[in-house]
């Protein structure tokens, strides 16, 4: 890996970070405190002279579980921030960020079930879907700030949330063991993509966007990710095995079909080709000083990506 790019040392722990998409702004990073109270905060940190600098930042009540930039690098709408928690919440960006909506299911509005995650539809950038504790998920139509479409995902928690290539596929990992996918022309249906037999919890789970038959998820306390191949569903095309603790977050490339970068316990950061099954090996590893508890793959900048660890932000090109 080439030397390190840029490092920030926040005041708090951080787990959610998005690294920007929008033509207009800099290289720039969206992180989230993890503190278990509901002061929390969101931050922007942008570089500049070689150095990652903290531009603005706005409390957030408990911490985020996922922040997300929009998708749209095209630059046709305004730089939107998105972060889930107790609510879905769009913030605008210009030099500081604002409270653009929250939003909530309106029967849940007096103690809404907590957000575990969110995806920004990279085809119509007017959907948002987001999972809950409560089993369901929910697409969000931004523009009219109301739920297009809520259903019961799983039978027990809903951890993630992810879209396809396109607009209408969508998946979701769940407390029940397994990956799901639905179609939002046909919510009536849904298909198992994954299944634990032994009904352990899978927690994340990413697409593809350029090679829209991978789908990778990462099982509750192991140290492997599962990548799915849709043309044979039987068995996982391959497992990735290069971390020794426990894996917490990973993320395509925004400009491979193959490629995957994972983040873990073991302080390691693997980027990994998966074209290479039936044995793979990271072809790229980056080690940190600490836990790293999130990555980020910047889709308007391709060699860049970010780390969140327990006690530094790493931003690198690759």
């Amino acid at each position: 890996m080439e030397p390190e790019l840029l490092s920030y040392v926040p005041t708090n722990t951080t787990y959610a970070l998005s690294v920007c998409n929008h033509p207009s702004v800099p290289v720039s990073v969206a992180i989230a405190s993890f503190i278990e109270t509901q002061h929390n905060a969101i931050q922007v940190l942008t570089c500049s002279n070689d150095t990652l600098n903290l531009t603005c930042e706005v409390e957030h009540t408990y911490p985020p579980t996922k922040l997300m930039w929009s998708p749209d690098t095209s630059g046709s709408t305004p730089p939107l921030l998105a972060s889930s928690g107790d609510s879905l919440r769009i913030w605008d960006y210009t030099s500081d960020l604002s409270l653009k909506s929250r939003l909530l299911v309106e029967d849940k509005k007096d103690s809404p079930p907590p957000l575990t995650s969110l995806d920004w539809n990279s085809t119509n950038f007017n959907l948002i879907g987001t999972s809950s504790i409560d089993t369901t998920c929910t697409i969000w139509d931004l523009e009219k700030e109301t739920a297009r479409a809520q259903l019961i995902a799983h039978d027990k928690e809903v951890y993630d949330i992810a879209f396809a290539k396109g607009v209408n596929v969508f998946s979701t990992a769940g407390g029940d063991g397994s990956v799901r996918q639905f179609d939002l022309r046909d919510l009536q249906d849904s298909a198992i993509l994954y299944e634990r037999q032994d009904f352990t919890p899978c927690l994340r789970l990413a697409w593809s966007k350029h090679d829209p038959n991978y789908l990778a998820t990462i099982i509750m306390d192991t140290a492997s990710v599962i990548i799915i191949d849709l043309r044979q569903l039987s068995s996982p095309v391959v497992q990735l095995l290069g971390h020794n603790q426990y894996v917490n977050a990973m993320a395509w490339s925004p400009s491979s079909g193959k490629h995957i970068l994972t983040g873990g316990d073991d302080h390691q950061a693997l980027i990994w080709e998966v074209d290479q099954a039936p044995s793979v090996s990271p072809s790229l590893v980056y080690t940190s000083d600490s836990e790293i508890n999130n990555v980020s793959w910047s889709a308007l900048h391709p060699d860049i990506v970010s780390f969140a660890s327990n006690n530094e932000i790493k931003v690198l090109k690759v």
